[in-house]
């Protein structure tokens, strides 16, 4: 099935329009309001980037800093390759980390097909026809890694790359426990007026008694725009964390869809998100119960400007076959002053009894007794919102551990103190 993926997105995408106002996962995400003309226009003409590897038998010196650190290392610009590091310990483990085209995707990705484009929209077609390839990460039967893999994509600010399609694609085999995290940013260059889109994506599967933790960190430049469709499949009491964070770019618009196929499997989707002055964010998730005694729950939390605008919508499924279904959904938003505005919509569709699922959501402003505490103890009344505000929001990297929670704290604490507009002021 060479480059079946990409021949189906190339036929879809041509067929497709642009989603607008009538398409409901985009109705609050208005993209002709929200962006120039002709903006997505520009950047799907672009030309696909090169595809060749350049060698990297060492790491460079930022990277063999890292190396006590980490298992796996892989750089990316522009969704293209630019070094791999695979250590000595990952190597006796069995792992397999590297780079392939889309004209020869793996057997397992390519398996997917029927999930990816289940209801599709242009975006997300245009991401398939478009990635030059995928990092790919498989993890052998009964291998535990005590160490993350990480991956890291950098788009060149420098005013030709106008888009950036990246992939990542895991396999954690049967009874194997891996982390990978995934960070993406832009170099320090003027982006010269543009307005360069990433159209990222991430795909992982986990086989029978598997752990599988995934964590992303989109950290691109405030003027960029950035897409980004997920797919999890866990089996058999397989357990998968995901975590998002959020604190680039001036649109942001994602799906995760969680499939749980096997019995007893088990998926946790958490992610934070700031939206600042003329920041849009529209966070989109699926809760997939398709076999009977599987967990999932989603918890998403986010802090929104004055002049910011932030969306979720969560839906848990739970089909015919899938009794005994635990599930959980719950968003939370902070409204940081007049004039930002949180849109949240929980959704549940249930086609079968004896389950356990709700959702809940809450948007509102800091509590005022917390900062007057806050402010008694000689905090200065910004450090005050800032500290309420962090705290609320690292609820959601409870599930993270060690290298992940240190680089999401640290993201989020200068995310913070990056802002300049705070509740009441």
């Amino acid at each position: 099935m060479k480059n079946n993926l990409s021949a189906k997105a190339a036929k879809l995408f041509d067929s497709l329009p642009w989603p607008g106002p009538d398409n409901e996962a985009w109705r609050r995400t208005h993209l002709e309001r929200l962006l120039p003309k002709g903006t997505l226009d520009a950047a799907a003409a672009s030309p696909p980037p090169g595809t060749s590897l350049i060698d990297a038998s060492k790491l460079s010196p930022a990277g063999a800093q890292d190396a006590e650190t980490c298992f796996v290392r892989i750089i990316t610009s522009a969704g293209c390759p630019q070094s791999i590091y695979v250590s000595e310990e990952a190597r006796a483990t069995g792992v397999k980390a590297f780079w392939e085209s889309a004209e020869n995707f793996p057997a397992g990705l390519e398996a997917l097909e029927n999930h990816l484009f289940h209801n599709p929209d242009r975006v997300q077609a245009w991401h398939w026809r478009n990635t030059p390839g995928a990092a790919i990460v498989q993890i052998p039967k009964g291998a535990c890694l005590n160490k993350p893999i990480l991956i890291e994509e950098t788009l060149s600010a420098d005013g030709k790359n106008l888009f950036s399609a990246p992939h990542v694609h895991i396999e954690a085999g049967g009874g194997s426990e891996a982390e990978i995290i995934w960070s993406l940013h832009a170099s320090e260059a003027s982006l010269q007026g543009q307005r360069p889109v990433v159209n990222a994506g991430i795909t992982g599967t986990a086989e029978a008694n598997s752990k599988l933790r995934v964590t992303l960190r989109q950290k691109l430049k405030g003027e960029m725009i950035f897409f980004l469709n997920n797919l999890f499949q866990a089996e058999r009491d397989a357990l998968v964390l995901f975590m998002e964070s959020h604190t680039g770019s001036s649109l942001v618009k994602t799906h995760t869809s969680a499939i749980l196929d096997g019995e007893g499997s088990e998926i946790r989707l958490n992610g934070l998100y700031l939206a600042g002055k003329d920041q849009h964010i529209d966070i989109g998730t699926l809760q997939d119960h398709r076999a009977p005694r599987a967990v999932s729950d989603a918890l998403y939390k986010g802090a929104v400007y004055p002049g910011g605008w932030s969306v979720y919508q969560g839906l848990i499924q739970v089909q015919h076959d899938a009794a005994k279904t635990d599930a959980y959904l719950t968003n939370n938003n902070l409204l940081l002053g007049d004039g930002a505005r949180a849109d949240s919509l929980p959704q549940l569709n249930i086609l079968t009894d004896d389950v356990k699922c709700s959702h809940g959501s809450t948007s509102g402003k800091l509590d005022s007794a917390q900062l007057f505490y806050l402010q008694s103890r000689g905090f200065p009344p910004v450090e005050a919102e800032r500290a309420l505000t962090e705290g609320f929001l690292a609820e959601t990297l409870k599930n993270l551990r060690g290298h992940a929670a240190e680089l999401l704290h640290t993201d989020l604490e200068l995310a913070l103190k990056a802002g300049t507009v705070w509740a009441d002021g």
